[in-house]
């Protein structure tokens, strides 16, 4: 059935299909609010619109208010996370993606799995060696027994599916922010307090099935250079 406003449109493609017709969409003044898959969500997607005129006189015209679904947001995430984006932005002279950032948590489970793998001397063979890591890699099943990294807690199913939240960012001026409304799934409903007043109120809602929080991201512009005379 034809309407004269279909919603939200849902690009269920790769990036570079993606950019020509984002392109397209945009020229002809379609305003209908975009959603994405990850593949929206690298550095490369939105600077390939550099060369236009429209993103060169008005930088974000192409891609603001596009939302993306992606494993990993650079402004929301943990401790470890800031100083990962900084020591990489030292290295490369670029801010770090989700590519990295993943690629980064994956060298450090490793390295973990290394140092804990309980290797008896350094006579045991590669093969016994490399057991020893794959039994500690499999014991990786909750949050509790999980690698802390800057993507968050790295653990794994039973199919060796690593559980993890997606986040959804959104475009503005060029930069993929995270959007103000996120929901992450609840580790353990059962440890909740007040769990019945906060399904009430909208702060854990069914998600696909699963109980999830409802989190509202607050920008709030602060940057702390110096804490003095405390």
């Amino acid at each position: 059935q034809y309407k004269d406003d279909p919603g939200v449109i849902f690009l269920a493609i790769h990036a570079d299909e993606g950019i020509r017709i984002v392109k397209k969409m945009k020229d002809r003044g379609i305003k209908n609010p975009i959603m994405a898959p990850d593949a929206f969500a690298s550095e490369a997607f939105h600077q390939a619109f550099n060369k236009y005129p429209k993103e060169k006189s008005s930088p974000g015209y192409y891609t603001d208010g596009i939302y993306v679904t992606t494993p990993w947001t650079s402004d929301i995430t943990n401790e470890k996370g800031i100083r990962f984006q900084e020591n990489y932005y030292k290295r490369y002279k670029e801010k770090p993606g989700w590519h990295a950032a993943f690629a980064y948590d994956t060298a450090m489970v490793l390295i973990e799995a290394i140092k804990k793998a309980d290797v008896p001397g350094e006579d045991i063979s590669i093969r016994r060696y490399r057991d020893k890591i794959k039994d500690y890699l499999a014991n990786l099943t909750t949050m509790y027994e999980s690698v802390e990294g800057v993507t968050g807690y790295n653990f794994f199913d039973q199919k060796g599916d690593s559980q993890k939240p997606i986040f959804v960012g959104t475009y503005k001026h060029q930069r993929l922010i995270s959007a103000l409304t996120q929901f992450q799934e609840v580790p353990n409903i059962h440890e909740v307090p007040n769990l019945e007043k906060k399904r009430e109120d909208g702060l854990i809602v069914k998600f696909d099935g699963k109980d999830t929080y409802k989190i509202n991201v607050v920008y709030t512009g602060i940057e702390i250079n110096e804490i003095s005379k405390l």
